[in-house]
């Protein structure tokens, strides 16, 4: 790459995901981000977030739980009673 741009050829590295990971120091460090997983067994890497709300990075966060928020949406946003919300649940209506 580096002997190709000298000569004036545009050129650049072609990586495999190791490369990209582990290997380039530049992306490793600066796009990257190590996430726990739900139950914080693990970790797994991914993407850091590439957008900037007013010059900062908004945290990086695992995706919620199938079902996890389901009591808030349907008890506080939707405003089903106790009652009624755990009725749903025995029903198998929602889980």
């Amino acid at each position: 790459m580096h002997v190709l741009q000298a000569a004036g050829v545009m050129a650049g590295v072609v990586e495999d995901l190791e490369d990209m990971v582990v290997r380039d120091p530049h992306l490793s460090v600066l796009h990257f981000a190590r996430v726990p997983d739900a139950e914080q067994y693990a970790t797994y890497t991914t993407h850091n977030q590439p957008m900037r709300f007013d010059g900062e990075t908004p945290p990086l966060r695992r995706a919620p739980l199938f079902g996890e928020h389901n009591e808030y949406v349907f008890r506080e946003v939707l405003g089903l009673s106790e009652k009624r919300y755990i009725e749903l649940l025995v029903g198998s209506v929602i889980y």
